[in-house]
């Protein structure tokens, strides 16, 4: 479950998890140019985001409570490695579940919430760069283009 969709609570006492994200926050860019030719401007950044896990269970199931643990090692495991390597992403500070729990209308409600913070590496590439030969003034058509005697000297 998306935390912020609106979805209501559950009637059985089941374990739901609900992950919000906020962000990204910028933490660098870069541009730059291969050698290819044509050139292609590669763009380049890394964005951090604040993850928030919460696990939901009603009483008198007890689910979110006693798996409460399994986020932080399901994060850790050998998959989720390999899975950050091929997303191109990290996941660290895993923090400890903090206790939500709380009365929600006639019954009890087990909740935990967990914070992570993932940082992500995004690239996009653009194979196409028209400007560089618009510098001499050129229009779209090319009527504004000086002879290219003029421009050799």
């Amino acid at each position: 479950v998306l935390g912020d969709q609106p979805w209501p609570i559950p009637p059985d006492t089941a374990l739901y998890i609900s992950v919000i994200e906020s962000g990204p926050k910028i933490i660098g860019l870069k541009t730059e140019m291969d050698d290819s030719n044509p050139p292609r401007e590669i763009q380049s950044g890394s964005g951090l985001y604040d993850v928030r896990i919460e696990l939901y269970s009603l009483v008198p199931g007890k689910e979110a409570r006693t798996r409460r643990m399994e986020v932080g090692m399901a994060l850790a495991s050998f998959a989720a490695q390999q899975a950050m390597a091929a997303s191109s992403c990290q996941i660290s500070r895993i923090l400890e579940p903090v206790d939500a729990s709380e009365s929600e209308g006639a019954g009890q409600v087990f909740k935990y919430v967990i914070h992570v913070n993932v940082t992500a590496l995004f690239q996009k590439i653009k194979t196409s760069m028209p400007y560089f030969d618009k510098f001499n003034g050129a229009t779209e058509d090319g009527t504004a283009n000086p002879p290219q005697e003029t421009i050799n000297g």
